[in-house]
Parts: structure tokens; C-alpha cells; sequence
């Protein structure tokens, strides 16, 4: 076997695992020659070098590294024309996460997506993608999609060679059956010869909707996406993003969805996680579940959820019923003067007067029990939507559901509140 001799300098005396794992000898001029084949390491015999020679290898670690987001924006500010849309806003994205931002009208939703697309610069904060910063990285070098709500496809060409244009710059292979099976889904696959300007508003939206899932980018940004789209498809389409598959093979991360919208029942059936933001930052970032049941404002309580919750000042309660706040303080947690009790309408149970259980205004350690007058009732989606007057000296009104239709005008109701489900939260 031949051996190539390398001299290494005096500066480098640290010994590696494959060095201590091979054959030593001893030169006369005391030190150390490590033989493997082609390579020969020479450094100065120490104390500490044969310690290491004797001691047994490390032993190599198999513990999972923690996973890094797939996008982190941190202190996000942006201004346009003096007025603040976004104030310091902070978020993670986890890969193959699907996030819906949820918010208002003008509170920034499309500027965030545009600023993460590199579409917009930010007055301010960081942007890093896989521990990356983006801050300087241009549009293109940035593996994102985006659906704008304006459905920009090119004009000149018909569909088909528009959705090929995505399909040719995925990072993974992509057949043309699979934009196929897309576009029948979405009801278009008629329509691929045909140019923007030849479709309906709707076909288009879907279209554009189509081309931002076959890029298949590490990040996809959907504005809006449900606009447009005819009620009789809108269920068909909320399933294809739900079912969508976001895996790109092992070598890359999963597809991160970030979604905005302002329609709290679309956040709710599509989100992994909701980021409900108000006033230029993130009030509230959690699961649907998490959100919609303990939210910590009004304004991320009335977000989420048809009708909105019924919203009782605990001012109110304690002029009403004077005799039992403190019994009602200690019955609720995190109650106090200055909260605001959130009550979801299906958390209401609406029976006669003569079959309650217990006497006007009552709190027992589950069920608060109110006397109530019907004003009116709806049916809705197979269920009666009834607003209550609460018959007090201080009179309010209350919002539930009930399977049956009350009578209208008539009193002799009781309003029966599980407790379980009142959050109290700050204004």
C-alpha cells in the first residue's frame, strides 16, 4: 500500500476521530506520525495528545435537530404616506404549516404578503426564511408563490401556457397530469386554450389559484382566494386547499401555505393556525380551537365566528345583580372589574320559565340562569337564530341558537349559560 506523506503546521495540534482511529508510530525526533493511505499527519507529542490516543471516540449523536421555521419575521414595520398599516409585527411559519391570517379590511393583510414575496420593502425588521435573511434577496431568488387578488396572469397567452410556466419552474417534477387533475377539479379544464380576457372573473380567480399550488415553492401566498368564486364552488375549492398536498420530496421542506382573509369561518375550517392581527401587529396567534374559545380581546372574540359572540361588560353584572358578583367573580376565572364576559351563542340553552331549576339570576358553579323575553327569531343553516332581551333593570340582549322555534314576543323564558364556556377577556 503506498502512503503520501503531508507535513501539517506546528499552529494545527488538535487530532481528529480519524486520526486517533488509525495505525502511530514514534519518529526519533519525538513526534507522532499517523498513517492512513494516501495521508500522513505529523504533529508534536503532548500530554494532552496522548490522552487523547488512549481515551475511547466520541460517540456520534443520533438525537432529531430541531426543525427551524420556514419563515420568521420579526418587528415588521411599513408606513405609506405617514400612515402605519404595520406596526413591529412578529411570526413564525413551520413548514407544510397552513396559516391563515385573519383581520379586517385595511389592516395590512396584503402588504404583509407582499413584503414576504419581496414585492415591498419594509420601513423596518428582519425576514429570514430557514435561518436565511431575505432583506436584500430580490423576488426572484425568493422560492415563494403568490394569488393576488387581482389575478395577474399574462394577458397574451392562454391558460394552459400559463399554468406550463409554473409547472416549468417548480424545484420538483410536476407532470402535466397533475395540472390536469388540478384544473377539472377546479372546473376549468375546458378552458386551458382560452386567454384571460376570454373567461369569467371567477373562471380567472380559480386560474390564478391553480398556477400559485402547481409552483409547488417553499412558501405560497394566497390572497384572498376565495373571492369570486360562486357559492356552488366554494365548498369544492375550501376541500381542494385543504387537501392539497404540500410534501416535496425528502431533500426539501414541505409547502408552507400562508393565507389572509377577513372571514373567520373560512379561517376556521382551512387553518393549522390563525394569526387574527389588528392595528398593524399579531393579537393573537393559536389553533382554531385555541382562538375561538379563549380568545385575550373583543377584537380577536368577534373575528371568528357567525353570528359574533355575545359580549357582557362585567359593568353590567354588577349593577344587575349586585347580590351576586362576587359569587359570579369567583365562578369565572381571570374575572374582574374591567372584563368583558365573551358568550358564544351556542353556549345558550333556551328553556321554560316554569321548568328552571333555580330562581332568577342565578349562579351555581356551572350554569348561570337569566329570565329572558323572545324579540325575534331566524332560521339559519337548519337551526333558529332567536335574540333574547335579558328582563332585568338593566336591560341587554343576548344572541342563541335552539333546535325548535320559540314564541315570538312571549315571555317565561330562562336563558341558561354554561360557565364552562364564558371567557373573560380585556376590552
Amino acid at each position: 500500500m503506498r502512503f503520501r506523506r503531508k507535513i501539517i503546521p506546528p499552529s494545527r495540534r488538535m487530532f481528529t476521530a480519524q486520526a486517533v482511529k488509525s495505525r502511530t508510530t514514534s519518529s526519533r525526533e519525538g513526534r507522532v506520525i499517523v498513517l492512513r493511505p494516501k495521508i500522513r499527519y505529523e504533529t508534536p507529542i503532548t500530554k494532552d495528545s496522548e490522552r487523547l490516543m488512549s481515551d475511547p471516540l466520541p460517540q456520534q449523536s443520533h438525537s432529531k435537530p430541531s426543525v427551524a421555521p420556514e419563515l420568521l419575521l420579526r418587528g415588521i414595520r411599513k408606513s405609506f404616506a405617514g400612515t402605519t398599516v404595520i406596526d413591529g409585527l412578529d411570526l413564525d411559519v413551520n413548514p407544510g404549516e397552513y396559516l391563515v391570517v385573519l383581520g379586517p379590511s385595511g389592516c395590512g393583510k396584503s402588504t404583509l404578503l407582499r413584503i414576504i414575496a419581496g414585492l415591498i420593502a419594509p420601513d423596518a425588521g428582519q425576514i429570514e426564511s430557514k435561518s436565511q435573511p431575505w432583506q436584500r434577496l430580490p423576488p426572484g431568488e425568493r422560492d415563494v408563490s403568490i394569488l393576488f387578488q387581482d389575478d395577474r396572469l399574462y394577458p397574451h397567452w392562454n391558460l394552459r401556457k400559463n399554468l406550463e410556466i409554473a409547472l416549468r419552474r417548480s424545484p420538483t417534477p410536476t407532470s402535466t397530469e397533475a395540472m390536469t387533475s388540478l384544473t377539472d377539479r377546479l372546473g376549468i379544464g375546458g378552458l386551458l386554450d382560452r386567454r384571460p380576457d376570454q373567461i369569467s372573473g371567477g373562471q380567472l380567480r380559480r386560474a390564478a389559484l391553480a398556477k400559485a399550488l402547481l409552483r409547488k415553492p417553499s412558501i405560497c401566498l394566497l390572497d384572498e382566494p376565495l373571492t369570486a368564486i360562486d357559492t356552488t364552488l366554494r365548498e369544492d375549492v375550501l376541500q381542494l386547499l385543504a387537501d392539497t398536498p404540500r410534501d416535496r420530496g425528502v431533500s426539501l421542506s414541505a409547502t408552507a401555505i400562508i393565507h389572509v382573509t377577513h372571514d373567520g369561518d373560512e379561517a376556521m375550517r382551512l387553518a393549522d393556525r390563525i394569526a387574527v392581527i389588528g392595528d398593524g401587529r399579531v393579537r393573537q396567534c393559536g389553533t382554531p380551537e385555541d382562538v375561538y374559545r379563549h380568545p385575550n380581546s373583543i377584537d380577536v372574540a368577534s373575528a371568528i365566528g357567525t353570528p359574533p359572540p355575545n359580549l357582557i361588560p362585567m359593568t353590567w353584572v354588577r349593577d344587575a345583580m349586585p347580590d351576586r358578583y362576587e359569587r359570579f367573580l369567583r365562578a369565572i376565572p381571570d374575572c374582574n372589574d374591567t372584563s368583558i364576559l365573551v358568550v358564544r351563542p351556542e353556549s345558550i340553552r333556551i328553556v321554560p320559565h316554569e321548568k328552571s331549576i333555580a330562581p332568577n339570576h342565578s349562579v351555581d358553579e356551572n350554569e348561570w340562569w337569566l329570565p329572558v323575553t323572545v324579540e325575534s327569531s331566524r332560521w339559519i343553516a337548519g337551526r333558529w337564530l332567536h335574540r333574547l332581551r335579558i328582563d332585568t333593570d338593566k336591560p341587554s340582549s343576548l344572541v342563541a341558537f335552539s333546535a325548535e322555534r320559540l314564541n315570538f314576543n312571549k315571555g317565561g323564558w330562562c336563558a341558561v349559560i354554561r360557565l364552562d364556556a364564558v371567557t373573560a377577556c380585556r376590552s
